[in-house]
């Protein structure tokens, strides 16, 4: 297994995307400084979006989910919404049942941290319950490895520290479910010096915890 100095800026880690695999993915951003969203709403003026149309290969669905209003993007289907509200999750699941039987993502990707650095050093509490919620959404919404016929498909990638509580989340609830899991920092990032993100492949759902 690799050391966590190995991981960071690792040129050689597998590709995120397996062209033309990966065809339905999941972004998730609650914004926590944003205003509560009561209930999610679909924008349907998102561009080159319909569940009627067939899907070439490589040509899935990306779906958006802000609480803030997103600018329309080409190919992306946007969601105003707080994704860990169960109505959100409903609405995802019908909007990939469109798609695929399972009505679930091959890739979630979570680009936002309810705390700063310094703010988890001093209470990690917050930032690992909302890590605990993004596994619980993608224990609902990401299909595993051998559904789609790829060893390392079913991806979560997420923002998180390089600190000792967030390897034991990972060890706890990354390592039994993800074939394999990666801490990984861009070499020209502009992330603080402790931020990164979790690259986890491979997902098989074999424990959970609940505590």
């Amino acid at each position: 297994m690799a050391t966590e100095e190995q991981e960071r800026g690792n040129p050689h880690l597998p590709p995120l995307f397996f062209k033309p695999d990966i065809m339905h993915a999941t972004t998730t951003d609650p914004a926590p400084s944003e205003p509560a969203v009561s209930s999610p709403t679909v924008d349907t003026e998102s561009n080159d979006f319909s569940t009627s149309k067939p899907l070439r290969t490589g040509h899935g669905i990306v779906i958006a989910i802000d609480t803030k209003k997103i600018q329309s993007i080409r190919g992306v289907q946007t969601v105003r919404a707080d994704w860990t509200l169960p109505e959100t999750s409903t609405l995802v699941e019908g909007l990939l049942a469109g798609v695929n039987k399972q009505g679930k993502a091959d890739v979630i990707l979570s680009d936002c941290t309810v705390q700063t650095y310094e703010e988890f050093v001093e209470d990690p509490v917050p930032t690992i319950l909302h890590c605990k919620k993004l596994f619980e959404f993608a224990r609902r919404h990401l299909l595993s490895g051998r559904t789609v016929g790829q060893p390392r498909g079913g991806v979560l990638l997420f923002k998180a520290f390089q600190h000792p509580r967030m390897f034991r989340f990972r060890m706890e609830y990354l390592k039994p479910n993800f074939g394999s899991v990666y801490f990984i920092q861009a070499q020209s990032s502009r992330l603080h010096e402790h931020e990164g993100y979790f690259l986890c492949q491979g997902w098989d759902l074999k424990k959970v915890l609940y505590s």
